[in-house]
């Protein structure tokens, strides 16, 4: 009885060992999100911005409103996915190449 005891012991904090290094993994990668979006926050709080800057910024802003037929509108077959992903460009810094294929 004794043995089958530790042996179950052993196995729960083996499973509780696996759970703290996966949460130790998900707050690293937590931990380099946050940074990063600091640093690029801290950069716009540390920007000088004029009128013209802000104006522009504005203007841009406002020409990337989406149109009013949307996708969700029409059926899936008939969206312009290429239009799509070079309006995700404009507004995300998408590094990746899509596969043709999907457009």
């Amino acid at each position: 009885m004794s043995k089958s005891i530790q042996r179950a012991q052993s196995k729960v904090e083996a499973h509780n060992y696996e759970i703290r290094k996966h949460v130790l993994e998900y707050d690293d990668v937590m931990n380099k999100q946050r940074s990063v979006i600091y640093a690029d926050r801290r950069a716009n709080l540390e920007a000088k911005f004029d009128s013209r800057t802000f104006m522009r910024r504005r203007s841009r802003a406002r020409s990337t409103k989406p149109s009013k037929k949307r996708a969700g509108e029409r059926a899936p077959s008939e969206w312009d996915l290429e239009e799509m992903v070079n309006r995700a460009r404009t507004r995300l810094p998408i590094k990746t190449q899509l596969d043709r294929r999907l457009i």
